[in-house]
């Protein structure tokens, strides 16, 4: 709701009952001027830039992670539906991901299903490799991001 500042003005002219000859005048006027009011609200804070390149760098992390995600659901499934280990395609998931499949291999019997295999210690793999994703996200934000150093509000206030 809008302030208003309010002047009031009045003019009475009477007439003297005596003289027959002045005439009546009765005036009111009341002017409303609007209170103007300014205000500026400024946020610092310095700090916020360190934190961007963190969210982004934490990003790249996700991303690198989840690529070796996907590449290992990707190799369970071609070793379920037995997938021609010769093609190029499926050579190179294969070697590429023995990397990292390699601490997995021994620690569990694969079952074989008809031609395919299902890897149980991809899926092991997969869970393992999520969670250290997270962990490195995590203490990578927790060494690296800035703390607010400074948040400061200003206010101007005009009247006019």
């Amino acid at each position: 709701m809008a302030e208003y500042e309010v002047r009031k003005r009045e003019t009475v002219v009477r007439r003297d009952p005596t003289l027959r000859d002045e005439p009546v005048v009765s005036q009111t006027v009341i002017e409303r001027d609007p209170v103007v009011q300014a205000e500026r609200q400024v946020v610092e804070d310095p700090s916020a830039e360190g934190r961007v390149l963190v969210a982004r760098i934490a990003g790249l992390i996700w991303l690198v992670f989840g690529a070796l995600d996907v590449l290992i659901v990707l190799r369970m499934v071609l070793k379920f539906i037995a997938a021609n280990p010769t093609n190029d395609f499926s050579s190179f998931i294969y070697n590429f991901t023995n990397i990292f499949l390699s601490p997995f291999n021994s620690l569990i019997a694969n079952p074989v299903i008809g031609n395919g295999v299902f890897e149980i210690s991809s899926l092991i793999a997969l869970v393992v490799y999520t969670l250290l994703g997270w962990l490195v996200v995590r203490l990578f934000r927790l060494i690296f991001t800035p703390a607010r150093t400074k948040q400061s509000v200003t206010t101007y206030r005009r009247d006019l």
